[in-house]
């Protein structure tokens, strides 16, 4: 799936690096004891767990730039085919997600 912004001109309202990641794993979560960071991690509101969409492979950004279309790649970590990453042309930017106990 790739996601266009109509909205934003500049294509980035919504549409950023950690609008993506948010929205798939969770909202990013800082656990703090005796006011210092103990621990960071994707918490609620996952779009994505272990037996939830994992019939797509990735999520992409499609965006307009001054020399053309530039996609980035989201993956889905629990994806039950992923895509071959490592067979991907360079002109896809791929984000990969590293969570403990993916697929």
């Amino acid at each position: 799936m790739l996601i266009y912004n109509t909205v934003d001109p500049r294509q980035a309202f919504g549409t950023e690096a950690h609008d993506f990641t948010f929205a798939m794993y969770g909202e990013w979560t800082v656990r703090l004891k005796e006011g210092h960071i103990e621990d960071s991690f994707h918490g609620r509101n996952s779009s994505l767990r272990p037996n939830v969409n994992t019939s797509f492979s990735a999520l992409g950004h499609l965006r307009r730039t001054e020399i053309g279309a530039e996609i980035k790649i989201f993956e889905n970590a629990y994806a039950r085919h992923p895509l071959p990453y490592e067979t991907l042309p360079e002109c896809f930017e791929v984000v990969r997600i590293e969570i403990e106990n993916a697929a």
